[in-house]
């Protein structure tokens, strides 16, 4: 795991790192923030035998993000920089998101361009 400069959280979350989780700098985390980046199991193809799902993948948080309250993250999730997540958002990949805006939901969408959190203030 990684954490960049300035890394703040609040109080009750839970982070599960089996292989790679990286936060870029001046990252804050609300409470009670989930994030994991392993399932702990595979999933198998019945007809071949074949893992069809990564066990791990790893979660990339970009510079300058805000991660509201009862977020949960999970494996293969990335955030750009200068991006925010609403109250109690889940997310499960890297859904392409652009710098510089605010998601929310499950599954997440867009819902502001052209906002980000100044960390000096």
């Amino acid at each position: 795991m990684v954490l960049g400069d300035n890394f703040a959280v609040h109080t009750s979350i839970k982070i599960i790192c089996f292989n790679n989780i990286i936060f870029g700098k001046n990252v804050l985390i609300g409470w009670e923030v989930f994030i994991m980046d392993t399932a702990f199991h595979s999933i198998v193809d019945k007809k071949t035998g074949e893992d069809v799902g990564e066990v791990s993948a790893p979660i990339i948080i970009g510079d300058n993000c805000w991660i509201g309250s009862k977020v949960d993250i999970l494996k293969g999730a990335r955030l750009p920089n200068n991006c925010i997540v609403g109250f109690g958002s889940l997310l499960t990949k890297d859904y392409g998101f652009p710098e510089y805006c605010v998601v929310a939901g499950n599954p997440p969408k867009v819902i502001k361009m052209g906002v980000y959190r100044d960390p000096e203030r």
